[in-house]
């Protein structure tokens, strides 16, 4: 099976269609099963998780922002070469390698772009999830 990078972009848009299409699908056919109360349980119980995860993951980005200064991780932000070009990665990627590019841009490990973008992914997962596939999109490759 090809990696999803490897398809046209005509073949990864319809891949993506799909795939929503599938689960707004599932969505429709657990609401004309059980009713849609389930749905309204789920949002509550959610809401009450994150009601308690943002407030932990702010705590968390602050003491891992504190340690990566500390330990010098975060030097090269303050020599940022502004000419140089900003891109995805090609070495430095796990998904799309939005990540890996900002952190070779800013000079810095690429281990804390990935933690901060965790702690949004917490915080505020719609956009997050947005914002990075619209990088994905838009930031070329380098």
């Amino acid at each position: 099976m090809n990696k999803f990078s490897r398809y046209p972009k005509s073949a990864q848009i319809a891949i993506i269609v799909g795939a929503a299409c599938v689960l707004f699908g599932v969505w429709r056919l657990f609401g004309v099963a059980f009713g849609y109360g389930w749905w309204n349980a789920l949002q509550r119980m959610v809401g009450t998780v994150f009601s308690y995860l943002w407030p932990i993951a702010l705590i968390c980005a602050g003491l891992y922002l504190v340690w990566a200064a500390k330990s010098g991780r975060l030097k090269g932000v303050t020599n940022i070469d502004w000419r140089k070009p900003f891109g995805r990665s090609v070495t430095d990627k796990r998904i799309a390698g939005v990540c890996g590019g900002v952190a070779q841009f800013l000079g810095i490990d690429s281990t804390i772009v990935r933690v901060l973008v965790v702690i949004l992914l917490v915080i505020s997962p719609a956009f997050t999830v947005l914002a990075y596939i619209v990088a994905a999109i838009f930031i070329p490759r380098l």
